[in-house]
């Protein structure tokens, strides 16, 4: 099979709004696959909490971010939703034809689907491909709203060492480092 033919896509999105997301997605909203890393927060960084009987946890955005570098520190494996972005992507390999951004999902989607239209003969498939609807709204703006609140509980001392976990994200796919300093 001839790779040129093949449309690559990925996608990426700001790593500090990524991994406040992932804070909200995987910690606070979704209980169950997990609910170890919750207990295993608490019994790291509130001992006097932890309990061996309990399944789960509420554990705050500033000790998941201190687990999140404590993790990467101790040299293992982060979650994939919170592991840089370039780790899941092999950049040095050109197998994208084309890096979306989360902060511009519909437009470049809108291209994606331009782009897979265009290598469609038949014209039945195409219809299919012309069907993809994104939807209208995303968490996006829930999650850029809440970015302010959430980092000013976090020591500034920790975002300089996402900062430094996020760099090459950062210059990899065009993002500044928002300055959630000033917020605490």
């Amino acid at each position: 099979m001839e790779t040129k033919n093949i449309l690559q896509i990925f996608f990426v999105r700001e790593p500090l709004e990524r991994l406040l997301s992932a804070y909200r997605d995987k910690l606070l909203l979704v209980a169950g696959e997990y609910k170890n890393v919750t207990v295993d927060i608490v019994r790291r960084y509130r001992t006097q909490d932890y309990n061996t009987s309990a399944e789960q946890y509420n554990t705050t955005f500033a000790e998941f971010v201190r687990y999140v570098l404590d993790e990467h520190a101790a040299g293992r494996v982060l979650d994939r939703h919170w592991i840089p972005q370039y780790i899941g992507c092999p950049v040095c390999k050109p197998v994208f034809n084309f890096v979306g951004h989360y902060e511009t999902l519909h437009r470049d989607a809108k291209m994606v689907v331009s782009k897979l239209k265009s290598r469609i003969r038949d014209k039945r498939h195409r219809r299919r491909v012309e069907n993809i609807r994104f939807p209208a709204s995303s968490s996006h703006s829930k999650t850029k709203n809440l970015m302010q609140p959430m980092y000013a509980t976090v020591p500034a001392a920790h975002i300089q060492a996402l900062y430094k976990l996020y760099d090459i994200d950062y210059a990899l796919f065009g993002y500044k480092h928002p300055d959630v300093i000033g917020f605490n």
